[in-house]
């Protein structure tokens, strides 16, 4: 693998905001990076925020000389959007392409080398949204959602008490008695209870990240509405894989998914019968190691950074198909 040089001189950023199809405020950062340039839409992961370990990647873009909007979700953050803490698939997907248009709209942006980078459950909406707009030429994929029948599956151990609180929340709003119902999205020593992410793992990174926002001033709150864990339950996104060209796709997976050979298999499908530059690697650790610091965002930028000016510049490396791990 080529490594890339990315100084992370102090970064320029401005304040951003944005209405999406139906009205709803999106904010975010944009860091410009010259005239003429590249620029990518980056979009975090489920329940995240904006500030959670993706500025550094932001930064390391603009050295290199890639432009960038970074924004928090609808119902996140700084963003408008209510219920709060509510992830809907379809509308976040959706808000990719306002995102888009407004990034156009950003002086120094190159109208022509236009991509997205989405982390975990936004990859998703990141690949559905660029199998439908053409003015998105490549997506790189971190750690992707896939297909959410699959990975509840391996999240939630009781099925019939979860369909319970989902049914019942659900009753409960359409006959107008009772607010919208939340459910955590990790466990915590006061309340180790069911939780949408149950995995040790998830919680170490959550509530750190949870502790480094109030930290610095802002605010997450350990709750997502119980609505999502329906509407990510129905959620897919092989078909749009498969209608990508002739759109590229980076597709960086960590080590601990690659037994399933799920991301194997929805890989090869990507682009499926058109022509489309595509990579596939991967990067030590699990999940959440992907954008942390001294473990994969070192390589997560390298690889990214290497892929965009690629396909923006022609720059050699990589390949159709390739599996670049390190």
């Amino acid at each position: 693998m080529t490594t890339i040089t990315t100084p992370m001189s102090e970064p320029i950023r401005r304040d951003v905001e944005f209405k999406t199809l139906d009205g709803t405020t999106l904010r975010g950062w944009f860091y410009p990076a010259g005239e003429n340039a590249p620029a990518v839409i980056i979009s975090h992961g489920f329940a995240c925020l904006k500030s959670w370990s993706l500025p550094a990647l932001s930064t390391a873009l603009q050295s290199s000389g890639i432009a960038s909007l970074l924004y928090d979700q609808r119902c996140f953050g700084t963003s408008s959007g209510t219920p709060r803490h509510d992830v809907d698939p379809d509308l976040q997907s959706s808000d990719v392409h306002d995102a888009i248009s407004h990034l156009l709209t950003l002086p120094g942006v190159n109208h022509d080398k236009i991509g997205i980078i989405g982390y975990s459950y936004s990859s998703a909406h990141a690949i559905k949204a660029a199998s439908l707009d053409r003015r998105i030429k490549t997506v790189i994929s971190l750690s992707s959602f896939l297909r959410g029948a699959w990975l509840l599956g391996l999240f939630v151990s009781d099925r019939p008490a979860t369909d319970a609180l989902i049914w019942k929340d659900r009753e409960r709003q359409r006959i107008g008695d009772g607010e919208v119902g939340y459910f955590p999205v990790v466990p915590t020593a006061e309340a180790p209870g069911n939780a949408f992410l149950p995995a040790d793992d998830a919680a170490e990174f959550y509530l750190r990240m949870q502790k480094v926002e109030t930290e610095n001033g802002g605010e997450w709150e350990n709750r997502v509405t119980t609505r999502s864990l329906l509407k990510m339950r129905s959620y897919n996104v092989i078909e749009d894989l498969k209608a990508l060209a002739p759109t590229s796709l980076l597709m960086i997976v960590d080590e601990a998914v690659m037994g399933s050979g799920e991301y194997q298999k929805a890989f090869e499908a990507a682009g499926e019968g058109g022509e489309i530059l595509k990579e596939f690697v991967t990067v030590p650790g699990a999940h959440f190691d992907v954008l942390a610091e001294g473990k994969g965002l070192e390589k997560v930028i390298d690889h990214s950074i290497r892929f965009l000016k690629k396909v923006f510049d022609g720059e050699e490396g990589g390949g159709e198909g390739c599996d670049t791990s390190v």
